[in-house]
């Protein structure tokens, strides 16, 4: 009896240890769902009227510098006390989504927002939704303090910048109307990559 359950063992654990490594190595086991994106591509152009309209529109554009750069009160009294000394820049990134779920790109952060009067707009005008496989451009508004610095040493300055992307698995709606709860994440902006 013996003789015959050793065979029968070794086949079913040879059986299963092939199982195994056929799902590890050929991918046979199911993907999991997952949100994934890549910035592939970078402009950096002059913004020639953001400076302008805030001057223009104060009262709306003390609450821009609050809402999309996160500018103290402090910060934005500076800003109107010399005001046409700043510099502004559109930043246009490319996002491709690698994933298996549409993602939505929901900002940036940066640890060195403010580095040498250099700052990174939190977000764009709003939410960026891109489909799985899809691709999609964020452009991000920059503002500079220093008006004697030419373009070239702006983006110089930008390209030595921590910039991550914020983003998440797209929010799916329930029967009553609620969104899901998802995790964000973040990527790091490569300002360096060539333009179009």
């Amino acid at each position: 009896m013996k003789k015959v359950i050793i065979p029968i063992v070794a086949v079913l654990l040879a059986l299963a240890v092939g199982l195994g490594c056929g799902y590890y190595f050929f991918s046979y086991r199911p993907e999991k769902n997952r949100a994934e994106v890549t910035v592939s591509k970078a402009m950096f152009d002059p913004d020639n009227v953001r400076i302008a309209g805030y001057v223009k529109d104060e009262e709306a554009g003390r609450r821009s510098l609050e809402t999309i750069y996160g500018f103290t009160p402090e910060q934005i009294d500076a800003f109107y006390a010399n005001a046409p000394e700043w510099l502004a820049y559109l930043l246009t990134v490319e996002i491709k989504n690698d994933g298996t779920e549409p993602v939505t790109v929901l900002g940036v952060e940066s640890k060195d927002n403010g580095k040498d009067g250099v700052y990174f707009g939190k977000n764009f005008g709003g939410q960026l939704s891109i489909s799985a496989g899809g691709k999609g451009e964020a452009i991000i508004p920059v503002l500079c303090s220093n008006g004697e610095l030419s373009d070239e040493a702006v983006k110089a300055i930008v390209d030595g910048m921590d910039l991550q992307l914020i983003f998440s698995k797209t929010p799916a709606e329930d029967a009553e109307g609620n969104e899901s709860a998802e995790a964000t994440k973040t990527v790091s902006v490569d300002t360096t990559i060539a333009g179009y």
